[in-house]
């Protein structure tokens, strides 16, 4: 794997997913919204699957395996996105919420953005 921006975006990755993973109420508190218990299952979904994409990221050896774990994780975060938008427009999550889940979702993008860029560069 190379690049800061690579090390940086996986490393982030598989940390929220275990920490979201191992401490899913303790996460939506932080996030501000109180997880009651019947909701620690969606948490662990979704933490579940940032831990994966960023071991897939940090375990890619070439550049094409790379690229594939980018463009996962982006698709993944452009869903997080939408999901946070239609949550906003129904009601059913507040501005604060929104604020959390959807910049964590578009940092997560931007620096698989940037990661891609300068894969792209690189092989040019």
């Amino acid at each position: 794997m190379s690049g800061l921006a690579i090390t940086l975006l996986s490393a982030l990755r598989m940390t929220v997913g275990v920490v979201g993973f191992l401490g899913p109420s303790q996460t939506a508190q932080l996030m501000g919204h109180p997880a009651p218990t019947s909701s620690i299952i969606s948490n662990r979904l979704w933490a579940s699957r940032d831990a994966v994409l960023g071991a897939l990221l940090y375990s890619a050896s070439s550049d094409e395996s790379i690229r594939g774990a980018l463009l996962a994780g982006m698709a993944a975060d452009t869903l997080d996105i939408v999901a946070v938008a239609l949550g906003l427009l129904d009601g059913s999550i507040g501005m604060r919420i929104a604020v959390a889940l959807g910049g964590g979702g578009l940092a997560f993008f931007g620096l698989g953005l940037v990661s891609l860029r300068r894969l792209n560069i690189k092989k040019d």
